[in-house]
């Protein structure tokens, strides 16, 4: 048996595992062209994502910066 065998390229439009491109579950397609956007709800949507920012600012992190001993 052979340790490394050379990728074959098929010739077809397959798209990657890797890749589920737009569009695909549990991605976000964002607005849609000629759709309107409810601007109550964006604001909300913002404020909340703010909430959440300034909450996590305010933690206390795992890391800290290593204090150096004076004596050394």
């Amino acid at each position: 048996m052979e340790p490394f065998l050379p990728i074959k390229h098929t010739g077809s439009d397959e798209i990657d595992a890797a890749d589920p491109g737009q569009g695909a579950p549990a991605t976000d397609p964002g607005p849609v062209p000629g759709e309107d956007v409810d601007p109550e709800m964006a604001q909300r949507e913002k404020d909340e994502l703010e909430k959440r920012m300034s909450e996590k600012r305010s933690e206390d992190t795992v890391f800290r910066t290593p204090e150096v001993n004076p004596s050394e």
